[in-house]
């Protein structure tokens, strides 16, 4: 992949990487290694990315964590043979989740649709220099809150999981409502919300790029459903890191980042890819990155035509993502039962 010219403003110590999981119902099923690499040629080709890294081969579990940190920004890609699943590892730079959809597609074959709407070209909070002054006057006078960091492996380079999948379809909104109770509830909650400007998935033959937006809540143990559907329809973005300030702007900021990043961000990121229609598939996941001080993202993806013991209806896969430095996988999964708890007395939004 090339770059897109401007200076890329974020945490150095973060591997910027999204992930996507597929995995199909036999492993007879699934795409071999051979048609992937004939697939990702045509698809760098097309886009004018570099030579792509072969297929990695594994278990997938091995896969996701050496993918979820690979060093460079290549689109990579890793199949599990055995248990018919595939790993897609783009840098955010690049692409964003809708686009990790469409790159599924392309090396897949499949028709992958989302009902994921976007928020268009709703303006920014502010410029790059003035937000990143506004986060960091935060982050020394009123730190987000995090939950308690427990089981971790301090100077651990990788990452640490959790996965429940959930009937119905619970939205952004219910994800974040459920960030008020349980083990996540305290004060100065701030909630990260990844967001795509575009709608849907990009079709084929789409130059692709990330056009992903983080919207910020403030504040969420004082809102009521009320308010943070207000607050999430209202919000401005974030100013991007791809930042248009240039290279003073990033070389201001990162010695900051730096030094103020456990005391940065939020207590939690949440990224949703909405309703999928991938005929095909059993099973879809996704992980967006592990940034700021909590170094927790939780992903949503809800795969049309799955469920729990039915076969039919709508199941919601939900991972919790966090970097092992500082959480175990027992850790993640106390947080996530905590939040699904949450989920079961709310209502979901049907649209």
């Amino acid at each position: 992949m090339t770059g897109s010219g401007r200076a890329w403003v974020a945490d150095p110590g973060i591997a910027w990487r999204i992930l996507l999981r597929a995995t199909w119902p036999t492993p007879s099923e699934a795409p071999s290694a051979g048609s992937l690499a004939r697939a990702q040629d045509l698809l760098h080709a097309a886009q004018g990315w570099a030579r792509p890294e072969p297929v990695a081969l594994g278990p997938a579990r091995t896969l996701q964590d050496a993918l979820a940190t690979a060093p460079g920004e290549s689109l990579l890609l890793g199949l599990d043979t055995d248990a018919g699943t595939l790993v897609v590892s783009g840098h955010h730079r690049h692409l964003d989740g809708l686009g990790l959809l469409a790159v599924l597609a392309a090396v897949t074959g499949l028709e992958i649709a989302s009902d994921a709407r976007g928020i268009g070209e709703r303006p920014a909070a502010a410029g790059p220099l003035r937000g990143a002054l506004a986060r960091l006057g935060e982050a020394l006078l009123a730190p987000p809150a995090r939950p308690d960091a427990r089981g971790g492996r301090p100077g651990d380079p990788g990452e640490a999981w959790a996965e429940r999948t959930v009937l119905g379809t619970p939205r952004t909104r219910d994800l974040v409502a459920a960030v008020r109770g349980g083990p996540w509830a305290g004060r100065r909650t701030a909630v990260a919300v990844g967001v795509s400007r575009r709608a849907g998935v990009p079709a084929p033959g789409t130059l692709l790029a990330d056009h992903s937006a983080l919207l910020r809540l403030r504040g969420v143990e004082r809102l009521d459903d009320a308010a943070l559907t207000r607050a999430l329809r209202e919000a401005a973005p974030e100013p991007s890191p791809d930042a248009g300030g240039g290279s003073r702007v990033a070389a201001l900021q990162r010695p900051l980042l730096r030094a103020l990043a456990p005391r940065l961000g939020s207590t939690l990121l949440v990224s949703h890819l909405g309703v999928v229609a991938a005929p095909g598939l059993a099973s879809l996941a996704f992980a967006p990155v592990t940034a700021g001080g909590s170094g927790l993202s939780l992903g949503a993806v809800t795969l049309h035509g799955t469920g729990t013991g039915t076969g039919t209806g709508s199941g919601t896969v939900l991972t919790l993502r966090g970097r092992a430095a500082r959480w175990s996988d027992e850790a993640l999964e106390r947080l996530l039962e905590g939040l699904t708890d949450q989920l079961t007395d709310q209502t979901t939004d049907p649209r």
